[in-house]
C-alpha cells in the first residue's frame, strides 16, 4: 500500500522532475508531490544543526504532514514530548519550518493544526566558499552538503537516471557555457561525486534564483523516496 500523499509510480514525461511555477502550484496544474526548497537564515540554521530533539521535531512534522495538517497535541504524542515542551520549541526556535493552517475545537478541547510552509521542502544555506548548508526534514538530512549528501543518494539507479534525464533537459537549468561551468564548481566545492544526483541540480538551481529572491519548484513522482521517508518513524529513546 502507498502511504498517504504520495505520488503515483509511474514515470513519464507527464511526471518527469522539472521546474514549475507557483502559479501553477497555486491553481492545482501540478501533479505528484512538489519539492521547493527555500533559503533559511544562519541564526534559523544553527538552531537546528546541532539540536537533536529540534531535528527530530522537523522530521515528525514533515512525514506526519504528508496527508494533511497535524495538531501540535498530535505531534507532541507521537514524539514523546509535553505539550507545552514541544510548543515552547515551535514558537521559540523553529519559527520558519512551520505555519498554522487552522484551528478548531476536538472533543471539546481547542486545537493548532500545523505544517511546514510546503508539503515537501528543502531549506538550504549558502556559506563562505560556495558551501551548501543543507535541512532536508523529510529525508533527515541536517549539515553540510558535502558530508550529509542528498536523499537520491539511496535511491535506486533506474529512479536516478529517469530524474536526470528530466532535469537535465529542464528550462530552469540553462545549458549555457558559463551556467554549466557554475553548477560545476557550486557541486566541486561542495564534494559531489561525479556523476551528479537530482538534487544536486536542484540545489544549485536554488542557488541561481536566489539571488533573484526566486524558489525552485520542483514536480517529483518518485515513488522509491516517498515510500522509504513516509515510513520513517522516531525510535523513541528509551
Amino acid at each position: 500500500m502507498e502511504p498517504a500523499g504520495s505520488p503515483s509510480s509511474e514515470i513519464g514525461p507527464e511526471g518527469c522532475c522539472g521546474c514549475i511555477s507557483e502559479e501553477d502550484v497555486k491553481c492545482g496544474c501540478a501533479t505528484g508531490s512538489v519539492l521547493v526548497s527555500q533559503s533559511i537564515e544562519p541564526e534559523h540554521y544553527m538552531k537546528v544543526i546541532d539540536h537533536k530533539v529540534r531535528q527530530k521535531i522537523l522530521i515528525a512534522l514533515s512525514y506526519m504532514t504528508m496527508e494533511e495538517p497535524v495538531s501540535i497535541i498530535d505531534l507532541s504524542e507521537e514524539l514523546g514530548l509535553g505539550y507545552h515542551q514541544l510548543n515552547y520549541q515551535l514558537k521559540n526556535h523553529l519559527i520558519p519550518y512551520w505555519i498554522t493552517r487552522y484551528e478548531k475545537k476536538v472533543r471539546g478541547a481547542h486545537q493548532i493544526f500545523i505544517s511546514p510552509p510546503h508539503q515537501d521542502v528543502i531549506y538550504f544555506l549558502l556559506g563562505a566558499k560556495s558551501h551548501l548548508h543543507i535541512i532536508d526534514p523529510l529525508a533527515g538530512r541536517f549539515g553540510k552538503l558535502s558530508k550529509v549528501g542528498t536523499r537520491c543518494d539511496e535511491c535506486p539507479p533506474k529512479q536516478v537516471q529517469a530524474c536526470l534525464g528530466c532535469i537535465k533537459e529542464n528550462p530552469c537549468m540553462p545549458q549555457s557555457t558559463h551556467l554549466i561551468e557554475y553548477r560545476k564548481s557550486i557541486l566541486l566545492a561542495n564534494s559531489r561525486p561525479i556523476p551528479h544526483m537530482p538534487i544536486d541540480y536542484f540545489l544549485v538551481c536554488t542557488v541561481m534564483k536566489n539571488l533573484t529572491q526566486e524558489v525552485c519548484m520542483i514536480n517529483l513522482r518518485c515513488k522509491e523516496a516517498y515510500t522509504r521517508y513516509s515510513n520513517n518513524r522516531l525510535k523513541k529513546e528509551e
